[in-house]
C-alpha cells in the first residue's frame, strides 16, 4: 500500500498515465475480491482448483486478445474489453483463466509487454525505452526491464541496440 501511495504521490507516476492507472484499478478489484471473503469465496477457490488447460478457446477470447492487441496504448477497462469480446466480464475472466491459464489482466500484460518489444526492435529514433515502456502503460521504468528481461531474455535497451546495428 506504502508503494502504490508513493506512486500516487510521483508527478509521473501512475496517476499521470491512464493506461496504468486503468490496469491498477482493475488489479486492485480483482485482489479484493480474491482476498476478502464474501458469500463466493468458496465457489471462486474451487473453481480457480478446477482450472483446466483447453487447446482450441472460444472465439470471445480471440476477440478480446485482438481488441486488446488493437487498443494497447490506450486505457482499456475490462467492461471494454467483454462488451467487445460479446460476453460478460465474469464469462470473459473464467474463459481466460480456462483457456489461457492466466487472467484477462495478465493477458493484457503480455500484450502490452510483446507490443513494447516490437516498438524497441523497429528502433523509433524519437523514443527513448522509457517513452516506449510509458506509452504501453508500464509506469516504472526499473520494473519494466526486469519484466522485459525475465520474459525476453534481454534487456530492452539491448532490443534497441540490436535494430540500429
Amino acid at each position: 500500500m506504502d508503494l502504490l501511495a508513493l506512486e500516487f504521490e510521483r508527478p509521473d507516476g501512475i496517476a499521470s498515465n491512464a493506461v496504468a492507472l486503468a490496469s491498477m484499478t482493475d488489479l486492485l478489484v480483482a485482489l479484493v475480491l480474491q482476498g476478502a471473503p464474501h458469500n463466493y469465496s468458496a465457489a471462486m477457490h474451487v473453481r480457480s482448483a478446477q482450472q483446466g488447460q483447453a487447446t482450441a478457446a472460444p472465439a470471445y477470447v480471440r476477440r478480446a486478445e485482438a481488441f486488446m492487441a488493437a487498443h494497447a496504448m490506450e486505457p482499456i477497462r475490462m467492461a471494454a474489453i467483454a462488451a467487445a469480446a460479446g460476453c460478460s466480464v465474469r464469462t470473459l475472466g473464467d474463459a481466460f483463466r480456462r483457456f489461457r491459464g492466466k487472467t484477462t489482466l495478465q493477458a493484457l500484460y503480455t500484450i502490452r509487454l510483446e507490443q513494447a518489444r516490437s516498438a524497441l526492435e523497429r528502433g523509433e529514433e524519437d523514443s527513448s525505452v522509457a517513452q516506449v515502456a510509458r506509452r504501453y502503460g508500464f509506469s516504472n521504468a526499473g520494473r519494466f526491464k526486469a519484466t522485459y528481461r525475465q520474459r525476453f531474455g534481454q534487456m530492452p535497451a539491448e532490443t534497441r541496440r540490436q535494430r540500429s546495428r
